[in-house]
């Protein structure tokens, strides 16, 4: 399901960001 609009970009990054952060953090 994609939707697109601008709060679902946002969405997106967080979730990239929070992938990145939890790899750090192990």
């Amino acid at each position: 399901m994609s939707a697109n609009g601008p709060e679902n970009a946002m969405l997106d990054e967080l979730n990239k960001w929070e992938d990145e952060i939890s790899k750090c953090t192990d």
